[in-house]
């Protein structure tokens, strides 16, 4: 593994100066006044690549080096803080959260959340009230909500439509296939559920 403090700095003037794994994905993070993208690198760390708007400038914010390679990668910002989610190499969600208050960066497991395969995408979820954190997650074809600790399977795509689990209650599971075919704005991208699905619609 590489120390991160051998890199020598450079400066960025856009996103074709960052090479990104061939199978790797990407999150977008959007703030008042930039924007954030999570990506890969051919090495295996996540990278949190920032471009402010006013200035045009970019640079590197964030650098993780337990990713999993081809992992999934969710990130979204709120008023108070930014969270990024990714699997690290032992098949768990390492959830990162900066205070913007501090500056601070606090980092933590998700409790429950080991599934191993191809994990298609992650989407995380926050509660409004306690700021708990939940995932959502495309594991082949079939979608996974970690929640409390464990997981369980919520239904599966096929032939292109979402089909509810047999044990799972239509209103708890309504519109989450739908996040991940075709995100708000037809953008295929990790989103933050709660800023486009109202809470009380999904049953908790």
């Amino acid at each position: 593994m590489i120390d991160p403090e051998e890199w020598d700095a450079i400066v960025i003037k856009g996103l074709d100066d960052f090479m990104v794994h061939h199978n790797g994905h990407v999150a977008v993070a959007a703030m008042h006044d930039r924007n954030i993208i999570f990506v890969q690198t051919p090495e295996g760390p996540i990278s949190g690549i920032s471009h402010n708007i006013n200035s045009d400038e970019w640079s590197v914010d964030f650098t993780r080096w337990d990713a999993a390679p081809e992992t999934a990668i969710a990130a979204f910002a709120t008023n108070v803080e930014l969270v990024v989610g990714f699997f690290g190499t032992e098949h768990k969600i390492h959830i990162h959260r900066r205070d913007f208050q501090t500056g601070e960066w606090s980092e933590w497991i998700l409790e429950g959340s080991f599934l191993s395969g191809q994990k298609n995408n992650l989407i995380l979820l926050q509660s409004k009230e306690t700021g708990d954190m939940e995932g959502l997650v495309l594991l082949g074809l079939d979608v996974y909500l970690v929640k409390d600790g464990d997981f369980e399977i919520l239904g599966t795509f096929e032939s292109g439509d979402f089909l509810v689990e047999d044990n799972s209650e239509p209103e708890f599971v309504n519109g989450y296939g739908n996040l991940f075919l075709t995100p708000p704005s037809g953008v295929r991208h990790n989103y933050d559920v709660t800023r486009y699905t109202p809470r009380n619609t999904v049953g908790w």
